[in-house]
């Protein structure tokens, strides 16, 4: 297999995900509560709480990041009606989901495969670059960062406060 077809099949795994999150209305609302992460729970067991889907729908949007690296993604995470996720392209982004539309991105220092967890309207993901990233989630803007002393690869959990 060479180099190109595996990015050209990790574009379509990426776009199949995200196209598949959009064009299934259920799956998306499955996290729309105040507090979501990578399968759904700390358990991370991918029991959501929610109603499924009852029909297909068809395309809503597409939405374009930079390039891929390697066939590796970030899962989205919505809250709100906003779609968050990481990509190769090192960047964070929230995305309207009814129209699309980018509301912001936020640039890390490399490549993110942490899917994000949102909690108290803060976004939380891992990089490449050996940070943990808070970052609101209504303007995109960094609250704080932790350097971790390596990549991260996995995605944060979010508990509530005691």
């Amino acid at each position: 297999m060479t180099s190109v077809k595996v990015l050209k099949t990790g574009r379509r795994r990426i776009l199949t995900w995200l196209l598949l999150q959009v064009a299934v209305p259920g799956l998306l609302m499955a996290q729309s509560s105040e507090r979501a992460m990578f399968r759904a729970d700390l358990l991370r067991d991918g029991n959501f709480q929610a109603e499924g889907p009852t029909r297909h729908a068809s395309l809503k949007w597409k939405f374009k990041t930079g390039p891929v690296v390697e066939a590796w993604f970030s899962s989205p995470t919505v809250v709100n009606r906003v779609v968050y996720f990481g990509a190769d392209d090192g960047y964070v982004y929230a995305v309207d989901v009814e129209s699309g539309k980018e509301k912001w991105r936020f640039k890390t220092g490399d490549v993110v495969y942490s899917s994000p967890a949102i909690a108290e309207n803060t976004v939380y993901a891992g990089s490449h670059d050996g940070n943990m990233y808070a970052i609101n989630a209504d303007t995109g803007r960094e609250k704080w960062r932790f350097q971790t002393g390596y990549r991260v690869y996995s995605s944060p959990a979010s508990a509530p406060s005691a």
